[in-house]
């Protein structure tokens, strides 16, 4: 109710605007798909836990803008949230963010360019949309697993998965059962040597034994594998661990280690690497919008 008045003149006007947004709610939610972009913006909004996005993405929805711009912006939303998090910034002020850009809608219209404008001199750790430079650096440094927990880290893997396939492979959603793997166990033994071959143990407190801790929980270091291959896996050598990947798994992610002799800080910095010059095609950033 803006200043005590209220918000419509009458209950009629209301229930005009509940009904024109509840093919889009329920798209969001699943239950229907009125709107492509919509239905899947809402299941990532979903896995992320992040709903307080549902009004501008009504507003998105609701737009007179063409399919391609209202999927462009359903693919910036989603950006913006994986971008921060696997960035290390905060997720705290996501609700007053999507209110502010809510408000700019309402001011200036739905539009890529007031998306854009909005972040603008927004360079904050509370409100600012990574670049790219700021996104791969977080991706090589940060601990994603620790970032994006659950269902989080699969939607970025399974993300990362489809960009690693072929033109010609097919495009598939998510199967159940699919877990989290570190490849260099978090629980790591004196079978998994250092490539100086010093032997140490984790509790050493030798800065190498610290620096691989916290490398292991960098996105170059996971994976996705069935439940099974998980239990079976474990902590066992690389050598042991390839070839469990070797027969029991068709991921393209996977493939990364078929010719690898062995596994540790070097191979995940390089995939690291790797993953971190795919991310920003999948994640776009606001230059690559325009």
């Amino acid at each position: 109710m803006p200043k005590g008045r209220p918000r419509f003149e009458k209950v009629e006007d209301e229930l005009r605007l509940l009904q024109r947004h509840a093919p889009i709610y329920e798209t969001l939610e699943g239950r229907i798909k009125a709107d492509p972009a919509m239905a899947w913006l809402g299941k990532k909004l979903g896995v992320w836990q992040v709903t307080t996005a549902y009004p501008l993405a009504m507003q998105i929805a609701a737009s007179e803008l063409a399919d391609g711009d209202k999927m462009t912006l359903a693919r910036l939303i989603y950006s913006y949230i994986v971008r921060r998090a696997l960035s290390g910034l905060t997720a705290k002020n996501l609700n007053k963010v999507f209110q502010s850009l809510t408000q700019r809608f309402v001011e200036d219209g739905v539009s890529l360019e007031v998306f854009t404008a909005y972040f603008a001199g927004r360079d904050g750790d509370s409100t600012r949309f990574p670049n790219d430079e700021e996104f791969q650096r977080g991706i090589l440094s940060q601990p994603a697993y620790r970032l994006a927990p659950s269902a989080r880290i699969k939607d970025v893997l399974w993300e990362l998965e489809n960009a690693s396939k072929s033109a010609l492979a097919e495009r598939v959603e998510m199967p159940d059962g699919l877990q989290t793997e570190h490849v260099l166990p978090q629980s790591w033994t004196s079978d998994w040597p250092f490539e100086d071959a010093v032997d140490r143990s984790r509790y050493d407190g030798d800065p190498a034994s610290e620096e691989r801790d916290r490398m292991l929980h960098t996105l170059g270091n996971l994976t996705l594998i069935t439940g099974g291959l998980n239990i079976s896996s474990g902590n066992k050598s690389f050598a042991e661990k390839k070839a469990k990947f070797a027969e029991h798994t068709g991921l393209f992610l996977n493939k990364w280690f078929v010719n690898k002799e062995a596994w540790a800080e070097g191979d995940i910095r390089q995939r690291g690497e790797h993953l971190a010059l795919a991310a920003p095609k999948i994640w776009i950033g606001l230059e690559e919008s325009k």
